[in-house]
């Protein structure tokens, strides 16, 4: 009794009175909780019954004119939640469907199947990545990829992908997948588009730019070394001595300070890369103080030729020299010494020094009468070009691929090889030109000349070749005011 009244006086507190407490805290907080609850209800449903009232007295006002009776059942719509639009690889954009009154749900479907914009993506391979891996970052299957890699062509064209190389890929409107397309060169690429959901493989042409350029020099050793200086292409420099071939001996002819100039086209990529050099537009050559000009010149039937200013073709039946950048090494000569035989014997044609394998040409259009061993002319090639013509090529390593007795060749065709067979002391090519069978010196021979611009073609000639003159005059005059350092970076 004692220890009771010791908890009620307070000089001993109960070990159970903390506990008692805490129950009464967590009464009155779920008390609290519940009434606040319960006048939350109340206002919601208060509120509801006032919304359903003004929608009931509309509805009212509206419609009961008629007489009629219509029940209103509320429809409780979710929040509105935008969707931003987000257009899948092989699927439909996704937007947010309308919930205002000025808006239908039909104008929305409408939407939904409006198609997108075709697209396209450029991938460019990058190190110890394949195709394999590639297509599934685009969201193409791998039974995709096996079917084109059933395509022959196109299977040789994969094995040689190298990194650094850029493939595009095609979907249409819809977002199916259409085609891609590989370069091949800079110049060609490969497309494989789907059609009845089977690839299909197409060559196309890539976009090439051309653009003009413009290069001269002045010959201090040989055109080779000066066309390079010059900042001409081996291309080019061999280009510009068959231009001027049919007038121009370059093996005997070319004197230190002859010059050149050079308009021509460089052909570039779609990337910007550059190709290689296209033809010479304009040529102009000084040889021993006479000025020689060439104008290319296309002609309806799609010819290109090169002509003088006024419109005579600089193509003759022959030309001068049938081995580019030759040196001649025996002169034409009826009273020579011969170097194995050391008697005297008639030298019938030209020699011309060169390494062993130079590519010998056809001077002219002719036809092969002999092909063989002859003799001390080793093997040997006579070329029939008629009306009295008739050329011969000695003493070479071995005949052009292809070539047999009977066969016709065109001007400019490799027909042999320089060598050194029968007597010879080196490697070198006979040449010889006869005239009604008449030995001539191929050197000095007066030749023939090739056709000039037809007389119905002549205005459209001399208005095109207008324009290539005026750009080569621009440029000579901008040359002209360039330093020699200048120059030397053009």
């Amino acid at each position: 009794m004692q220890t009771d009244f010791k908890y009620r006086i307070g000089l001993k507190t109960s070990p159970w009175l903390p506990h008692r407490r805490a129950h009464r805290g967590l009464f009155r907080l779920s008390l609290l909780i519940s009434v606040l609850l319960g006048v939350a209800f109340l206002f919601k449903w208060l509120w509801q019954e006032e919304d359903l009232s003004s929608v009931q007295a509309e509805n009212s006002q509206n419609l009961g004119e008629k007489g009629e009776t219509y029940s209103v059942i509320p429809l409780k719509l979710p929040p509105r939640v935008d969707v931003p639009v987000q257009a899948l690889p092989n699927g439909p954009a996704f937007m947010s469907l309308p919930t205002s009154k000025n808006e239908s749900f039909l104008s929305a479907t409408e939407r939904l199947r409006e198609p997108s914009s075709p697209r396209k993506e450029s991938v460019t391979i990058a190190p110890g990545q394949n195709l394999s891996l590639i297509f599934p970052k685009l969201g193409l299957s791998a039974g995709m990829l096996q079917e084109i890699l059933q395509v022959t062509k196109a299977r040789s064209v994969f094995a040689k992908l190298k990194p650094g190389q850029n493939l595009e890929f095609f979907w249409d409107k819809n977002g199916n997948f259409e085609a891609m397309r590989i370069p091949v060169t800079d110049e060609t690429s490969l497309k494989i588009r789907y059609e009845n959901n089977h690839p299909v493989i197409e060559n196309q042409k890539r976009v090439v730019t051309k653009a003009v350029q413009y290069r001269a020099g002045t010959i201090h050793s040989s055109l080779y070394w000066a066309g390079h200086k010059a900042g001409l292409s081996d291309k080019l420099i061999l280009q510009l001595s068959e231009i001027f071939a049919w007038d121009i001996d370059f093996a005997l002819d070319i004197q230190p300070e002859d010059s050149f100039q050079v308009l021509y086209e460089t052909l570039y990529s779609e990337e910007g890369k550059k190709i290689r050099d296209g033809d010479i537009l304009v040529a102009e050559f000084t040889n021993q103080g006479r000025p020689y000009r060439a104008l290319r010149y296309t002609s309806s039937v799609g010819a290109s030729s090169y002509y003088t200013p006024g419109g005579e073709s600089l193509q003759k039946a022959f030309i001068r020299t049938p081995v580019a950048f030759s040196v001649i090494s025996s002169q034409f000569n009826l009273s020579r010494r011969h170097p194995i035989l050391d008697i005297i014997r008639a030298h019938k044609g030209v020699d011309y020094a060169a390494p062993s394998g130079t590519p010998v040409k056809a001077t002219g259009d002719g036809k092969v009468v002999f092909m063989g061993r002859k003799g001390g002319y080793g093997n040997t090639i006579i070329l029939d070009h008629g009306q009295q013509y008739k050329t011969v090529y000695a003493h070479l390593l071995k005949f052009g691929r292809s070539l047999s007795t009977g066969k016709r060749v065109s001007q400019n065709d490799l027909i042999g090889f320089v060598g050194k067979s029968g007597l010879a002391t080196g490697p070198h090519l006979h040449y010889e030109f006869q005239v009604n069978g008449i030995h001539k010196n191929p050197v000095t021979v007066q030749l023939p000349r090739a056709k000039s611009i037809l007389k119905a073609e002549k205005p459209l000639f001399l208005e095109r070749t207008r324009t290539l003159l005026a750009q080569m005059e621009s440029y000579k005059q901008g040359y002209a005011k360039l330093t020699p350092s200048e120059v030397k970076r053009q």
